[in-house]
């Protein structure tokens, strides 16, 4: 497209390739496509959006960016694109009541995953504590390791005479 600038310069604004914002999502969309077949439905794709998808807005929220809304129905914040694309497409598909159960599935994943990870720091703390000579257990109770504080003990502090 041509336009008059100033001084009359004409200056040119590159029309974008009709499928440029498909490739802006990239590597994504695959992540999308198999999420959405495996729970039987189908992506919204929206050129407009700069997520690629319809329905699909930039949350705020830390550890979970990405927020699915229909209208004015607000579905969830999501972790990953691909778990709110499946979220909008449920609710388009089957409505406010499959939305909720995805949200349910998807916040039950997430636990799980945050439950594992925090078995995975506890072990490496362990670890860690067992190389620097602490006893992670002492008269049958658990004592909380915490690496890189003075004691290695968590909420254990040294007590000094002044």
């Amino acid at each position: 497209l041509m336009a008059e600038g100033k001084a009359g310069r004409r200056k040119c604004s590159p029309q974008p390739h009709k499928h440029e914002w498909l490739r802006s999502i990239g590597a994504r969309q695959d992540a999308v496509v198999q999420l959405c077949k495996a729970e039987g439905v189908e992506p919204h794709l929206d050129p407009t959006n700069p997520k690629g998808y319809a329905g699909i807005h930039q949350s705020g929220k830390r550890g979970r960016p990405f927020e699915a809304v229909s209208g004015d129905h607000r579905l969830g914040c999501f972790g990953t694109l691909e778990d709110a694309v499946v979220c909008y497409a449920k609710f388009k598909e089957g409505g406010m009541e499959e939305a909720s159960k995805w949200k349910g599935v998807y916040s039950a994943r997430r636990a799980r995953e945050r439950e594992l990870e925090k078995r995975e720091q506890e072990k490496a703390h362990v670890h860690e504590a067992g190389l620097a000579g602490l006893a992670s257990e002492a008269e049958g109770f658990q004592l909380h390791l915490a690496p890189g504080t003075k004691s290695g003990y968590k909420a254990v502090w040294p007590h000094y005479k002044g």
